[in-house]
């Protein structure tokens, strides 16, 4: 429960930082679109994001795919997944065809992938990935709407570098941008942690020294779709 409150308010963070984006208008508008033109109506697609911690383990890997099948997942977000690029391709079990997925060279660490069920109509565009297992991006269409998705693990003590390379990231994607991940970070130190290392400093501060006060300052005036 913690996790799901930690990764849903760096979502809105997330959000501020493309709402200043040049093109967020028409993003946005275009989501709008796609609801208020019922092309998705009676079409639900859940999205869920984990951190596995690994899942070499053939009956540990197995009872998670089950469970996802069995509660319905659409689009999966993987963090840690700790496999080799080859291994990755085990994640195609209980129907999930699509698998999209980063690496950390040859070594059991880090790790990230994005697993699509076979029961949705997905049509791929690109696949950009870093050689770390620290991200993966994907494009395409879902029903015709242009979507990106990016699954994002960022290892503790990571440098801001990484956070800011994931805004930019989002900020220059097509379409309706979806970011989950393990960012591994503390929107607030002092509340959240008792240890004193030194990438337990506030997002917010990591922010204002390297990309400016901008995003930050922002007020969410409203939801996506408002």
């Amino acid at each position: 429960m913690f996790r799901t409150v930690i990764v849903f308010i760096l979502s809105l963070f997330l959000f501020i930082y493309c709402e200043g984006s040049a093109d967020y208008q028409s993003k946005r508008e275009e989501w709008r679109s796609c609801f208020s033109n019922n092309k998705m109506q009676g079409d639900s697609v859940k999205i869920v994001s984990f951190n596995v911690n690994g899942v070499l383990n053939t009956v540990k890997r197995s009872k998670i795919l089950s469970k996802l099948k069995r509660e319905g997942e659409k689009i999966v977000f993987l963090q840690e997944t700790q496999m080799s690029q080859p291994e990755h391709a085990k994640l195609k079990w209980f129907g999930f065809k699509h698998v999209f997925s980063s690496s950390y060279m040859s070594s059991h660490k880090r790790g990230v992938a994005t697993l699509i069920s076979n029961t949705v109509n997905y049509e791929h565009k690109s696949e950009t990935k870093d050689k770390c297992g620290r991200f993966v991006k994907i494009s395409g269409k879902i029903k015709g709407i242009e979507l990106t998705l990016i699954s994002v693990y960022a290892p503790p003590g990571s440098d801001w570098g990484v956070y800011r390379g994931v805004f930019d990231m989002m900020a220059n994607s097509k379409g309706v941008v979806i970011c989950r991940g393990d960012f591994n970070i503390r929107l607030n130190p002092t509340v959240d942690s008792s240890g004193t290392a030194t990438h337990n400093r506030p997002l917010t501060k990591k922010n204002e020294n390297t990309h400016g006060r901008a995003w930050h300052n922002r007020r969410i005036t409203g939801s996506l779709l408002n």
